[in-house]
């Protein structure tokens, strides 16, 4: 079974860095953008499978927070929609139905 906490924690972390990063950047602090040891640090929550199991995981489930999840599949929707795979696409138009409910 998908560990929801666990899953929201390291899209958190994750999310940490990466604006970190930027503002280091931007800051003046850092002369380049380096997002690729971030994107490979935390490669595993950006997975399909992950997708397609917060898709099956009911979201009214009294032991799951409603929030807590429609954002995971937002953030998971979003950023696996960057690709241009046909599998990703058809995973998110069934997640987009999900979402709207």
């Amino acid at each position: 079974m998908l560990k929801i906490n666990r899953l929201y924690d390291r899209i958190e972390k994750f999310l940490q860095k990466y604006k970190m990063e930027e503002y280091l950047f931007y800051s003046g602090r850092k002369r380049e953008l380096n997002f690729s040891d971030i994107f490979k640090e935390y490669k595993d929550i950006f997975s399909v499978d992950i997708l397609k199991d917060l898709i099956k995981t009911d979201i009214n489930d009294k032991d799951f927070n409603q929030r807590k999840m429609k954002y995971l599949r937002e953030f998971l929707f979003y950023s696996i929609s960057w690709t241009e795979n046909w599998e990703n696409i058809l995973i998110m138009l069934e997640l987009c139905c999900l979402i709207k409910k």
